[in-house]
């Protein structure tokens, strides 16, 4: 899996689930090539951040899964969101850990957060 990397052109940010590895994600790193950020989303764990060198660990926000269906795309879309906003890719990925969460409680597309919901997640830490 991590070969159909080395095709991509350098983008800003590369996200991947845990299971979209077929080895070891610490091989992520030297795959990513000129792309700056990597992050491998964890499911009910957080997610890994490769930035600067090293990985950064972003812990999950507390939640009562009900359909994890779609978590991962709510995760890279609040943190593209974010990290344009902040510039500061923990920032992001901490924003994104909180709109994931919040995403997981329901079904469908009824649990998408929206901003309010997110920063007062972010907030309460719970």
């Amino acid at each position: 899996a991590l070969s159909a990397l080395a095709v991509l052109p350098p983008v800003g940010a590369l996200f991947l689930s845990r299971e979209d590895f077929s080895e070891n994600i610490e091989a992520f790193p030297q795959e990513l090539g000129e792309t700056p950020i990597g992050i491998v989303t964890q499911a009910s764990e957080g997610a890994r951040l490769w930035w600067q060198e090293r990985w950064h660990t972003i812990e999950p926000y507390p939640a009562r899964e009900v359909d994890s269906t779609g978590a991962g795309d709510v995760f890279a879309a609040a943190y593209l969101v974010r990290l344009s906003e902040t510039r500061d890719p923990l920032a992001a990925a901490r924003f994104a850990s909180a709109a994931a969460s919040l995403s997981v409680e329901g079904e469908g597309l009824s649990t998408v957060p929206g901003r309010q919901s997110i920063e007062g997640r972010l907030a309460s830490g719970e």
